[in-house]
């Protein structure tokens, strides 16, 4: 490194000293240093740690010792600041400037460089011991060189300091996370709160917060006043275990500085995912259950274990205690910090909620632990719909399993009369999958604080941590690697519940259009004159797609919570998700293309319905069958339950008497206690409770402090018809444009929570050539998924519209074409089929499919699929095995695998096998997928195909659960636009011509 640059002396025409770095060159140098494009989207600080100050220097050849002193002295200059004045105007010209422009979301706001300097001055401010804003104030004169001008600077900086740190704010959501997501939110402390937020705990110390709100049983992304955590995160970092810095200890013996700590807090809750890391580095690992309720394809309730572990994203295999003893099982990942316990489905749910779940993971040496309990909470989870949680919020929506005990039965209904949202109710026993002798309440929200002793184990869950609260919650929260995303046809409600007798107010901020910097507006102000809680359906307010705040303000109009919400729908794109991911292409020359796990390589490829590079192939033909050949019957099997070790039957669980013990809180001279709450445990089912020790709040000790529950009627419901949830998620889909299987899983719960919804959604979006799916070329699992590029396929009902169609490119495309008219074909089960009756004027950014025969021409034969499956050693017998009989269209029970065809093996998880002679010949066996083992044994037993075609409907049917298998399917849906049918106990795919229907017949008997 050389000596390094410093000032010139050359002046400019006012006279200052001109430096030889730039403002504009230290705004994009900080850009580009403190917010880097980031693989996933986390939150940044504006804080120059000494890596930072090094990559800083490098930037522009200084020592490190230097660039502090060389970044203020470009400040000066841009704020011509002299020792009895400061000049914000020049900074504030630059900022409207660069919205007059509507600079795109690369182009950092010019205030970068001003605010790290106060950033600075903050830094200075918290090493010392007073915590003043004249303290502030003087060290920004000091960094400034302008001592004597810190009264008019601090004037000055009032008027603009929220309106420069909401264009960082703005900037950083504009683009979707790609370079962090914001920290500085406006709350409480205006002006010296922004830059101390950002300084005042470091970063190592903010990476161990999520123990604190991990042992507090904080719900993720809670939206909380700071003020409510206070106590508890004082009991939590007084622990002589808590491994916070001595620095952060320091910062909270000081009184000054407790606040605005508590505001970091509280935002870094507002973030967390649900992570959190234990000691030596590990994250905590404890089995809990996640709970859906389902109506598709059939209605049904499913419970699963899952597991916070480490390394969650990755795939493995443990040990899980049943009665037989300890059996493998897979620990399959799910969400972010999250495994799935094998398949939920092979154990039994009155089994899971009165078992003990024990789990080893050798993969981190760590054993999972699950104690059955008479009352269990589940809390919504974006990925898994409903999962458990040892406490509850105000104001979030909850599930309740609740043990059939009258005792038990009549405290949780008078509870919930009180304390909860009128509309909670029990789910019908009768309801398929409900767990006998248990009760399942839905709709639930507590907008009060329950009253509830302190020996009331089971009820104890059902005490909310923080007696002021808001959340957002119901609607479609999209996935991202940006948190508080909804779509824009199904927005959530804001709910706040508060103590606070003086009142209390809800307001929602808009931030303007996506591609239109401006200053923010508020939208809808909603005041309560006194505790309460106050409820702002988002749905009513019409929203478009753009960044809003939801603000909680106490009656001095000060913000004490702040959360955003993103409105997002297919005309405002996840750019980000798009580039990361790889296109899922399908490559012809391999015949593994047809289920989606080929291998790159040259010539013709396949994506969406276009066909690239399409060769001349000869088309085939074969006469199918016209009655199907197959049962329709549909025959109930009976899956295989894994038993879990069960609890004795003299358990509290099913007795409903606990045998309590509870801690005595110590005190301190004045009898107040010197711990926020007090531990209760039962010494047989070693079920905890906490119990705070504080009242809840000195606001509520006055006359009438109670909250009142009068205006709330009815729990939410997402004002939609069955039929447009499809196309909403379809919308969804091209909005995220690529991601993860999880992902999509996301994207399908809000179509349904049924455990067949995700399978359901990929075949059919796949086949309806809106999205490519990707699968392990050696293990057929799959990957990932991608959105296929916008296309017009021809059909007899017209031009159908695959691929990247969003709501904005439709329209303007039949702006743009007057002539051109359309249509929405409704399907029920999938979403909307739309046609354009001619082509437009302009297509040449759209792939125009005149024949979708070119398709069906690049499929191989069935037999070079099943040639090129990936093998592996046969078993010789397994429990749980299936074999495939095409005469029935069913799985039939198997002890061995000696015969031809397609074997099915559940247990913890389900895997589809095949064998044909050459794997019987060498002892091999094929990985497949249920759909082409299906066909593959009609194919391998030579018996007549699994397809029934009628020239004059031009319908093409399939058994149940025997779809055409990957592109063998598109190829034929292809030729309709339209998503197949149940209808009669087969599957029918219409409008499918003679040629199609000849050739995919040819291709599956071949």
């Amino acid at each position: 490194m050389g000596s390094g640059r410093g000032i010139s002396a050359v002046v400019d025409d006012e006279g200052f000293r001109r430096p030889d770095i730039t403002y504009d060159e230290w705004n994009r140098a900080i850009a580009d240093v403190v917010y880097p494009e980031q693989p996933e989207a986390a939150p940044v600080y504006l804080a120059l740690d000494e890596s930072t100050l090094a990559e800083l220097g490098a930037v522009f050849d200084l020592p490190q010792d230097q660039v502090v002193g060389e970044l203020a002295r470009s400040v000066k200059h841009e704020l011509r600041a002299t020792r009895g004045a400061a000049d914000l105007r020049s900074v504030t010209r630059r900022l409207d400037q660069w919205r007059a422009r509507r600079s795109g979301p690369h182009e950092p706001p010019p205030v970068l460089a001003f605010l790290t300097v106060l950033c600075l001055a903050a830094e200075r401010m918290a090493n010392d011991s007073d915590m003043a804003a004249a303290n502030f104030y003087g060290r920004v004169g000091e960094l400034l060189e302008i001592p004597s001008a810190r009264q008019k600077f601090a004037g000055a900086y009032r008027d603009v300091a929220e309106d420069y740190w909401f264009a960082l704010e703005d900037w950083l959501e504009r683009l979707d996370g790609l370079r962090g997501l914001p920290t500085a939110v406006a709350v409480g402390h205006r002006f010296i709160g922004l830059p101390i937020s950002q300084v005042l705990v470091r970063a190592s110390d903010r990476a161990r917060l999520p123990e604190y709100f991990e042992a507090e049983g904080l719900a993720p992304r809670s939206v909380i006043p700071a003020s409510e955590l206070q106590h508890s995160f004082q009991a939590w970092i007084e622990q002589p275990e808590c491994r916070v810095s001595k620095q952060l200890r320091g910062h909270w013996a000081r009184s000054s500085a407790r606040q605005r700590i508590l505001e970091v807090v509280a935002n870094s809750l507002a973030a967390w995912d649900g992570v959190s890391q234990g000691g030596e580095g590990q994250k905590t690992a404890k089995a809990v259950l996640s709970l859906t309720v389902g109506t598709f394809p059939r209605r049904g309730v499913r419970m699963q274990p899952v597991a916070y572990v480490a390394q969650a994203d990755t795939p493995r295999t443990g040990e899980i205690r049943t009665s037989g003893g300890w059996v493998a099982v897979d620990l399959v990942p799910r969400a972010p910090g999250l495994v799935d316990i094998g398949q939920g489905e092979s154990m039994d749910t009155a089994s899971l909620l009165e078992g003990i779940i024990r789990v080893r993971d050798p993969h981190t040496d760590t054993e999972l632990l699950r104690q059955p309990r008479g009352l269990s909470i589940f809390r919504r989870h974006e990925a898994l719909k409903w999962v458990e949680a040892d406490r509850t919020m105000l104001g979030e929506d909850l599930m309740l399993v609740v043990r059939d005990h009258e005792k038990l039965v009549k405290r949780v209904n008078n509870l919930l009369t009180t304390s909860a949202r009128t509309g909670w109710g029990l789910l019908d026993p009768s309801f398929p999958g409900h767990p006998p002798g248990w009760l399942m309440y839905q709709n639930v929200q507590l907008l009060r604080a329950p009253d509830v002793r302190q020996d009331d184990l089971d009820l104890g869950a059902l005490v909310p941590l923080a007696q002021t609260q808001m959340t957002v919650s119901g609607g479609f929260s999209l996935p991202g690697s940006v948190k508080g995303k909804w779509h824009r046809e199904a927005l959530p409600e804001v709910r706040v519940v508060s103590d606070d007798t003086r009142g209390f107010a809800l307001r929602l901020i808009d931030f303007g259009p996506l591609d239109q910097p401006e200053k923010s507006t508020t939208l809808v102000h909603l005041i309560s004159d006194g505790p309460g809680a106050l409820v702002m359906p988002l749905a009513n307010e019409e929203l478009e797609d753009g960044n809003y705040r939801a603000e909680l303000v106490d009656s001095e109009d000060q913000v004490t919570s702040s959360t955003m919400i993103r409105v997002r729908s297919a005309d405002t794109p996840d750019v980000r998700r798009r580039t990361e991911t790889s296109a899922a292409n399908q490559f012809t020359l391999d015949p593994l293309c047809v289920i989606s796990a080929s291998q790159p390589s040259d010539g013709p490829s396949i994506s969406g319905a276009v066909v690239s590079d399409p060769q001349p192939f000869e088309l085939m033909e074969t006469l199918l069958p016209e009655a199907v050949s197959w049962q329709t019957e549909r025959t109930h099997r009976v899956k295989l339950k894994v038993g879990i070790e069960r609890i004795p039957a003299d358990s509290c669980v099913y007795t409903g008497s606990h045998h309590r013990q509870v801690e005595t809180a110590p005190t301190d001279r004045d009898h107040r206690p010197l711990t926020p709450y007090v531990e209760s445990e039962c010494s047989k089912c070693h079920v905890k409770r906490r119990y705070p020790t504080t009242p809840r709040s000195r606001r509520t000790q006055r006359p009438g402090a109670q909250p009142s529950l009068e205006r709330l009627e009815a729990p939410p419901v997402f004002q939609s018809t069955d039929d447009n949830r499809w196309n909403t998620v379809l919308d969804a889909v091209r909005h995220c444009g690529a991601g993860s299987m999880g992902a999509l899983s996301r994207i399908a719960s809000f179509a349904d929570a049924g455990a067949l919804t995700l399978d359901h959604l990929q075949r059919t979006l796949t086949a309806l050539g809106h999205i490519d799916v990707l699968r392990d070329c050696n293990t057929l699992e799959l990957k990932s998924w991608d959105l296929a590029p916008t296309a017009l396929v021809k059909t007899r009902r017209g031009w159908f519209l695959a691929g990247d169609w969003s709501q904005g490119r439709r329209l303007t495309t039949l702006r743009a074409n007057a002539r051109i008219s359309f249509t929405a074909l409704g399907h029920g089960e999938a979403p909307d089929s739309w046609f354009f009756s001619e082509l437009p004027e302009d297509a040449s950014d759209i792939s125009v499919v005149d024949s979708p025969l070119d398709l069906a021409r690049e499929l191989p034969l069935l037999s070079e699929v099943l040639a090129s499956l990936p093998r592996v050693p046969a078993m010789r017998r397994a429990t749980g095995l299936s074999h495939f009989d095409p005469r029935s269209a069913k799985w039939n029970d198997a002890e061995g695998m000696g015969a031809l065809g397609g074997y099915r093996l559940r247990g913890f998880s389900t895997d589809d096998f095949l064998r044909t002679d050459t794997d019987l010949d060498h002892d091999t066996m094929a990985r497949s997928t249920v759909q082409l083992s299906k066909h593959a044994t009609a194919l391998l037993w030579r018996r007549r195909p699994l397809l029934a075609y009628d020239r004059r409907t031009q319908i093409l049917r399939v058994p149940l659960g025997a779809n055409l298998p990957g592109l063998y399917e598109r190829a034929v849906v292809g030729s309709s636009g339209i998503a197949p049918k149940v209808v009669s106990g087969c599957l029918e795919y219409p409008d499918v011509t003679p040629e199609i229907a000849g050739h995919i017949g040819y291709l599956l008997t071949n």
